[in-house]
């Protein structure tokens, strides 16, 4: 939890070379348009995708940071009998659509880290690495996630400190709905500005699913 003197001074001391992601525009839902048009069409080349459901990840913290991007995520059934899911999809999958039509499923957490380390901007303040650690946590619950869980974020779970050479932020998300458990994110961030370690963990348990 962020508190106290010596972390409002760790908040003006520390610096980095990115000022952050300008507010959203009204361009927003024409972006959204077009990526899930772009990802419709992937899609279609699929055999048997269409019995996926389509969910867009409308997230403050990631429409901030990948402000030109969208995410989505295909949920194939699998309740009472898990579905047969076309390859490359799994039956819960994050998709990354860019706004050249480009469409890249992260299958795995191996998956997201690589393109976190690869894509995560260049962070100037305190503020903006709260709100990566935000992002990558909100992506990283699509890994736990059967299409019952919710998940909540308590303030106090979120963290921003600064050490020697770097700065570190965390946070958690809860499971308030469809069963217990939880899901962590933790960044560390060089001098420079760029991520240097991913850290995700969770652990979450399904209350009873219809069967």
């Amino acid at each position: 939890m962020i508190a106290g003197l010596p972390v409002v001074l760790a908040l003006v001391a520390f610096t980095f070379a990115y000022a952050g992601p300008e507010e959203s525009t009204p361009t927003e839902s024409t972006k959204t348009d077009k990526t899930r048009a772009a990802l419709d069409t992937w899609l279609a080349r699929i055999p048997e995708a269409e019995t996926g459901k389509v969910v867009s990840v409308d997230d403050e913290s990631v429409l901030k940071i990948f402000q030109d991007e969208r995410f989505y995520v295909i949920r194939f059934m699998r309740y009472p009998r898990a579905q047969l899911v076309p390859p490359p999809l799994r039956l819960e999958t994050l998709i990354r659509v860019q706004p050249d039509g480009s469409v890249q499923p992260l299958v795995d957490l191996d998956e997201l880290k690589n393109f976190l380390h690869a894509e995560l901007p260049t962070v100037r303040n305190l503020t903006v690495a709260r709100e990566v650690a935000l992002a990558t946590l909100r992506l990283a619950e699509e890994y736990y996630q059967d299409g019952f869980y919710a998940f909540d974020v308590p303030e106090n779970s979120v963290s921003v400190i600064r050490e020697p050479g770097q700065v570190v932020a965390s946070a958690t998300a809860v499971v308030t709905r469809g069963g217990r458990g939880q899901v962590t994110t933790k960044l560390s961030f060089g001098p420079s500005g760029r991520v240097d370690k991913i850290a995700i963990n969770g652990k979450v348990r399904p209350d009873v699913r219809l069967r």
